[in-house]
C-alpha cells in the first residue's frame, strides 16, 4: 500500500503514462490482496465456528448484510381497506391476523385431506407410517432431566411477558427443580398446558412487499422460561419416539437434528 501511495505520487507530479501504468498496476494488485485475505479470514472464522450457529450467523451477517438500518418502520397499515396509523388499532388488527391465520389454514388442510383422502384407505395409511402399531406415551421427568434442560437455555435471551429473566431460573436452578418437576409431571399426566404459559410477546417483522400489508409480516413470538422449558421436555420424548420407531420419512429433513 505504501509503494502504491508512492507510485500515485510519483504519477499526479510526472503527468506520464508510464507512471500511471505502475500505480494502476499497483493498485489493482492491492485490491486483489485485499480481498484475498478478507475471503480467507471469512472462511477461517466459518471453519471455526461451524458448530456453533449464533456466531456462524453473526459473520454471515457481517459479510452479507441485508437490513437496511437507515430504514424508518412503517407508519401506516391496510386494515379492513382503511389505512390506519393509530398504534392500539395497528397492535390489536395484527393480534386479530395473526390468531386468525391459524384457523384459515387448518380449514384449508381439511378441505384439501379430505379431498384427497376420500379415495384412500386410512387404515391402510395408518399401517404404512406406523406398522408395529407404536404408541407414545410421555414418561414422568426427574430433577436431573429438568437441570439439563435450564443448563442449556441461553441467558441473552428475551424474557417473555412476565418480565422473568432465564438469568434468574438459572441461578436458581437447584432450588427450583423440584416444584417445576412436580408441575411439568401433573401437565404430562393430564394432558393440560397452563393457559398462562400460552401468552407469548409478538413482534411482527417485515419481509417484502408492501409494507403497508400484513400479510407481508412474520411473527416473532417471546415465550415465557417454564413454557420453554416444558416445550423442551415434550420435544424432547416425542423426538426420541419418532427416531426410534422410524416413524419420519427419509425425505424429512428440516426440523431435525443433523
Amino acid at each position: 500500500m505504501n509503494e502504491r501511495d508512492h507510485l500515485l505520487k510519483k504519477a499526479r507530479k510526472s503527468g506520464k503514462e508510464y507512471d500511471w501504468c505502475n500505480y494502476r498496476k499497483a493498485r489493482n494488485s492491492v485490491t486483489k490482496c485485499i480481498r484475498q485475505h478478507k475471503a480467507n479470514y471469512n472462511r477461517s472464522v466459518f471453519r471455526e465456528n461451524v458448530n456453533r450457529p449464533k456466531q456462524f450467523w453473526d459473520q454471515i451477517k457481517k459479510c452479507y448484510p441485508t437490513r437496511n438500518k437507515g430504514e424508518t418502520p412503517n407508519k401506516l397499515f391496510d386494515v379492513e381497506g382503511k389505512l390506519i396509523s393509530d398504534s392500539y388499532l395497528i397492535a390489536s388488527a395484527f393480534c386479530n391476523f395473526l390468531i386468525g391465520i391459524g384457523t384459515s389454514i387448518q380449514q384449508c388442510y381439511v378441505t384439501l385431506t379430505e379431498k384427497h383422502w376420500q379415495f384412500h384407505s386410512y387404515q391402510r395409511l395408518q399401517y404404512l407410517i406406523n406398522p408395529h402399531h407404536c404408541v407414545f406415551k410421555f414418561k414422568e421427568v426427574t430433577e436431573r432431566d429438568i437441570l439439563s434442560i435450564i443448563k442449556t437455555l441461553r441467558s441473552s435471551t428475551a424474557p417473555g411477558y412476565d418480565n422473568i429473566p432465564i438469568s434468574f431460573i438459572k441461578d436458581g436452578a437447584q432450588e427450583l427443580s423440584t416444584p417445576l418437576v412436580l408441575l411439568i409431571n401433573l401437565c404430562l399426566r393430564q394432558s393440560i398446558f397452563p393457559d398462562v404459559e400460552k401468552l407469548a410477546n409478538v413482534t411482527p417483522i417485515f419481509k417484502s412487499g408492501d409494507r403497508s400489508s400484513m400479510d407481508n409480516y412474520r411473527p416473532i413470538s417471546v415465550l415465557p422460561v417454564l413454557a420453554k422449558i416444558i416445550e423442551r421436555v415434550v420435544h424432547k420424548q416425542l423426538s426420541i419416539y419418532l427416531e426410534e420407531n422410524c416413524l419420519l420419512s427419509p425425505n424429512q429433513f428440516g426440523f431435525r437434528k443433523g
